[in-house]
């Protein structure tokens, strides 16, 4: 028991409870919410001022059963206090609170006409911490889920005044309940350690004995036996997995609500998604490390809600993430919405810009994406008997068909990209032999490893990044036939980028972009480069790419001011990420060899995409100038 919870129930507890008034019980669940570690704050500005008491008491109530289920010497101790906490709710409803808290949730169950189920639900949760604490299956999880998460997202509409009806609870459900198992995917450590809890469902496990070496690793802070870790990290993974859909399930919430309460549920959901990357991005290694969200974070996604309510439009809400809810079929809509994941997780680059465009430009790029990710995959997959170049071909080639029928409105089957892609041809232009010569990129990489000239090398980006580029513009509109010529040599410039960035990760995989003409020219090898042998002519080589890339750049500055206004900050965003990629480079060439990629973090990116929507809102009717980073 923790010393915190013994002073608690010392002056608040069933022996004793000291009596307060109205506002001191709100001020007391004001500091109780405010003291204590969330991955977000209940109470931040967001909240609107008259809610922020009744927020509070409900976050007071949910803490102080969680600690009396928690953090007690015994689950008998546990049991009793919260079938007290359980008799003082009771006494609330029937208008006599004493302790603190229900003093001060009273008034907000009268104002807001809250029921008793949802806080008698959340008890119950906290009642069966008590007597399970392993999980068999997937669904007792998620049943789990409905008593310990679900309850709060309801009341919090409730509170909010937004109508109570099926669809939104069933959307908050959603919400809630990964919310819920994201934490415990970032608790797996703690919740093992300090609780004797493993939310990890028995019928995933492939392992002997895997508690029992779970345990272990717990205790000694480290995996000695290195199969059980990347089991663990198997585990984990799978469950990430199954919690994501959770999320894209309730993703279209904040956009059916009140604009008051929009920007409060959006921050909870990107949070939330926020945690999930982490645990990702740390390897699913939860069972050594805790992932947190730091206070930059906080405070980005907080500025970030706020800027959203600021610009928020009618029918639409640029912070909700709830893309392609009101276009086309609901088949279709599911479609767009599975390639918006697509993009969201695998184009880490440039999904901060094009969350920027307006609908449906955005859904569109989102479908051309995913079925340029598809594309992609093929040429790059695992190598192994199923994976041979000519196997790749007859793939390619096949995909070659599949997308000519896609474009004649002709889907060949009910996968959502397909259905996304034919959607997408049907409300835009998308030229044919553009896609055509993006999958001849794929094929060259699967013919080609290394490059005499830059004129090849050229050709090459041509295929693969400016027919990006040129799909992009049909889909966003511009003024002037030289937009065309403009986005060329943009997507020149991003290849470009990217063939620096990637050095490392392409000549380990056996390919060489680079021109071998300059490095002969610089009495140099890829292999001299890939090894660092000669730092000084090595330097010289990679700044003379990205002398190169930067002339791309500075011959497109144009081009923003030529396409359409709305669709403009999309295009600044993704320039500015990737030129700031080539400045990283340019102050450290030798990054380009480094183990990790060079990359800038989610922060940073987000920083970029926040100042896109500021400039673009403010020259709305004039170009924004590409490159200021």
């Amino acid at each position: 028991m923790t010393v915190n919870t013994v002073q608690q129930l010392a002056d608040y507890g069933p022996d004793r409870c000291r009596t307060l008034t109205v506002q001191e019980s709100r001020r007391f669940c004001r500091r109780l919410a405010r003291r204590r570690y969330e991955n977000f704050s209940v109470l931040t500005a967001l909240v609107p001022g008259g809610l922020r008491d009744d927020f509070a008491a409900l976050y007071a109530f949910c803490r102080w059963a969680d600690d009396l289920g928690d953090e007690l010497e015994s689950p008998d101790q546990a049991r009793e206090l919260l079938a007290w906490w359980r008799r003082e709710l009771t006494e609330c409803f029937a208008g006599r609170p004493r302790h603190p808290v229900f003093v001060a949730l009273r008034p907000a169950i009268e104002r807001h006409k809250l029921p008793i189920e949802p806080f008698d639900d959340l008890i119950r949760a906290f009642e069966q911490d008590q007597t399970v604490r392993r999980y068999e299956s997937w669904e007792q999880l998620l049943s789990y889920c409905r008593l310990s998460a679900n309850p709060v997202g309801r009341l919090v509409l409730m509170i909010a005044g937004e109508p109570r009806t099926e669809e939104l609870f069933g959307l908050s459900d959603a919400i809630c309940t990964a919310l819920q198992l994201t934490n415990h995917w970032q608790d797996v450590r703690r919740d093992l350690r300090d609780s004797d809890r493993i939310y990890l469902p028995r019928e995933l496990h492939s392992i002997q004995r895997f508690e029992e070496r779970l345990l272990a690793t717990v205790r000694q802070g480290f995996a000695p036996d290195h199969s059980f870790l990347d089991e663990s990290r198997r585990l984990i993974a799978a469950c990430v997995e199954r919690t994501w859909p959770l999320f894209e399930e309730g993703a279209p919430l904040p956009g059916k609500l009140s604009p008051a309460t929009r920007p409060v549920v959006w921050l909870f959901l990107a949070g939330g998604r926020r945690v999930l990357r982490l645990v990702e991005s740390w390897n699913y290694e939860t069972v050594l490390h805790r992932p947190r969200l730091s206070a930059a974070a906080k405070a980005f996604f907080v500025s970030r809600a706020w800027l959203a309510r600021s610009f928020a439009r009618s029918g639409s809400w640029v912070g909700a993430d709830g893309d392609a809810t009101s276009t086309g079929t609901r088949r279709v809509r599911e479609a767009l919405r599975h390639c918006r994941r697509i993009t969201r997780r695998r184009a880490r680059n440039f999904y901060y810009g094009l969350k920027l465009a307006p609908e449906p430009q955005r859904s569109a790029i989102y479908a051309l994406y995913a079925w340029m990710r598809r594309a992609d995959d093929l040429a790059d997959g695992a190598p192994g008997a199923a994976g041979t170049a000519e196997w790749r071909l007859q793939k390619i080639e096949a995909f070659r068909a599949a997308t000519d029928a896609a474009l004649a409105g002709e889907v060949p089957d009910d996968d959502p990209v397909w259905v996304a892609l034919s959607h997408t041809a049907a409300t835009f232009e998308i030229r044919r032999e553009a896609l055509h010569a993006m999958l001849d990129g794929q094929i060259e990489d699967l013919k080609i490893r290394r490059y005499e000239t830059f004129g090849e090398v050229r050709e090459y980006c041509y295929r693969v990044a400016s027919t990006v580029g040129l799909v992009c513009i049909d889909i966003w509109g511009y003024a002037d036939p030289v937009a065309r010529d403009l986005a060329v040599d943009r997507g020149i410039a991003f290849q470009l980028t990217n063939i620096l960035r990637d050095f490392k990760q392409d000549y380990d995989a056996g390919r060489v972009y680079l021109p071998l003409e300059d490095f002969a020219r610089n009495e140099l090898v890829p292999e001299d480069l890939r090894r660092w042998s000669d730092p000084r002519r090595c330097t010289r080589l990679v700044l003379e790419q990205v002398e190169r890339a930067k002339s791309f750049y500075d011959r497109s500055a144009a081009l923003e001011g030529l396409i359409t206004p709305s669709c403009r900050p999309t295009l600044w965003a993704m320039t500015t990420i990737y030129r700031s990629l080539l400045a990283k480079v340019e102050r450290v060439p030798g990054r380009i060899v480094a183990d990790r990629r060079l990359r800038l973090n989610s922060l940073q990116k987000g920083t970029v995409a926040i100042r896109a929507r500021w400039a673009g809102m403010a020259q709305n009717t004039g170009p924004l100038r590409a490159g200021s980073s």
